[in-house]
């Protein structure tokens, strides 16, 4: 089996692409081929970096259920630092990075989505959820931090704290996305006409400002802060609640919570 993210190289344009199973989840091989898709293209000559899917209704549906059904206390917190730690190399990225989100993006994957300088949406089939409260899970309040700067603290309310799947003009309304589009074709196209215009631009400036934007931020805070969010992350995936979620999500059923 081929990796689960890879990238491909045209004309300084970087595209990462997610070809995980069919919803194109999350897993320990996902984030370790997508960290490295990021490091290897900073020894290129691309200039930005587009993020898409390879998956018509999904753009990534956040961690596969076995990830977590069954896993010990140190495996979970393993699995949520290594996500962690790719947000922030994500958010921090010296390049500019542009997403084409077209199908379904959840928990993990709507941070993936959200993340970037600038994102483009698709209408056609299209949803982007924090659906973490469904699964009687958290969100480590480093990511939360992270997007709270992306899209402001209420919108961070409005999208979190209910779980819902959202649809484009709701995730325009909240600031998760910066232009939404009828079709996949049209919101890539978009996406890629973006990008050769930065293609274009000069390297060092690029680089310069999207550092000076970010000077502000206090990177070292985030990773101090990381190993007492994961202490929380870790009791509340552990309880009976949330694995009853997780198995519900696998079975394709509603769960039914004690709490």
């Amino acid at each position: 089996m081929g990796k689960k993210v890879y990238y491909k190289l045209e004309d300084k344009i970087a595209t990462i692409i997610m070809d995980s199973d069919k919803e194109n989840t999350i897993d320990g091989e996902f984030i370790e081929d997508f960290r490295i898709a990021l490091k290897e293209i900073q020894n290129t000559n691309a200039k930005v970096v587009v993020i898409e899917s390879a998956k018509e209704d999904f753009f990534c549906n956040g961690f596969h259920p076995n990830v977590f059904l069954g896993a010990s206390g140190e495996q979970i917190k393993k699995n949520m630092r290594d996500l962690l730690i790719l947000g922030a190399e994500h958010f921090f990225y010296p390049l500019p990075t542009i997403s084409v989100i077209t199908g379904y993006a959840a928990g993990g994957g709507a941070f993936i989505a959200s993340y970037n300088d600038f994102r483009f949406m698709s209408k056609k089939k299209s949803r982007i959820g924090f659906t973490e409260v469904n699964l009687a899970m958290t969100v480590p309040s480093t990511a939360l931090e992270i997007l709270a700067i992306k899209i402001g603290y209420q919108n961070l309310i409005q999208v979190v704290m209910l779980g819902k799947m959202l649809k484009a003009e709701e995730c325009l309304k909240f600031n998760l996305v910066d232009e939404i589009f009828e079709t996949h074709e049209e919101t890539r196209n978009a996406a890629y006409k973006l990008a050769k215009q930065i293609a274009n631009l000069p390297i060092q400036s690029l680089k310069s400002l999207k550092k000076g934007s970010q000077r502000w931020i206090n990177r070292e805070h985030f990773e101090a802060q990381m190993e007492k969010d994961l202490k929380e992350v870790e009791e509340l995936m552990l309880h009976p609640d949330c694995m009853e979620a997780f198995s519900a999500l696998k079975e394709k059923r509603r769960p039914k919570f004690t709490s």
